[in-house]
C-alpha cells in the first residue's frame, strides 16, 4: 500500500523516513511513499500534528470509468 505525503507549509518540510532516507518536500510539493516508511514513525506522527503535512493513502486500483459512446 502507498501513501502520498503532502507539505502544507509556505517553507521546505524535511521528513525523516523509517529506511534512514528523507524527504524534502518543498511548499505544496506531494511525494508518494510507501507504508513500511511511515508506519509507526514518530516524526511523521508530529509533523502531522503540527498540521505542517498531510499524509493519503493511495488506492490500491486506479478508479477508471469506460466511457460509452452512443450512436
Amino acid at each position: 500500500m502507498n501513501y502520498e505525503i503532502q507539505n502544507l507549509t509556505r517553507r521546505l518540510v524535511s521528513v525523516h523516513c523509517n529506511s534512514g532516507k528523507t524527504c524534502h518536500l518543498p511548499p505544496g510539493y506531494k511525494h508518494e511513499v510507501s507504508e513500511q516508511e511511515i508506519t509507526g514513525n514518530t516524526s511523521v506522527k508530529k509533523l502531522q500534528d503540527r498540521k505542517l503535512i498531510a499524509v493519503r493513502q493511495l488506492s490500491k486500483k486506479p478508479s477508471r470509468k469506460k466511457s460509452q459512446s452512443t450512436k
